[in-house]
């Protein structure tokens, strides 16, 4: 899938190229909901492997933020005490 369309989508529908088949897009060009593009192709997936390499480390970025903030540090330092065996291994537990 990813070395052909450079990590983007097809649309079933009208074959585009797209990050990932939003709602708008059907709604708005096909005139449906993603429950009936997801009916009609089941199989299709709905977002590029790029678009989902982004999110996933956007998720992580944003995870990392809030463990490093004062309040991650004491969520981090309330566990530590309710759970004194449980080992920290770079700010994440095992």
């Amino acid at each position: 899938m990813d070395s052909k369309n450079n990590g983007k989508v097809q649309c079933r529908l009208c074959k585009n190229w797209f990050d990932y088949v939003n709602v708008l897009h059907l709604r708005h060009i096909h005139g449906i909901t993603s429950e009936e593009y997801k009916e009609e192709f089941p199989y299709a997936p709905m977002q590029g492997s790029d678009y989902i390499e982004r999110s996933q480390k956007a998720c992580i970025a944003g995870h990392l933020e809030w463990w490093n903030s004062p309040e991650g540090q004491e969520r981090k330092e309330e566990m530590s005490r309710n759970n004194p065996r449980r080992i920290f291994l770079n700010g994440y537990f095992p």
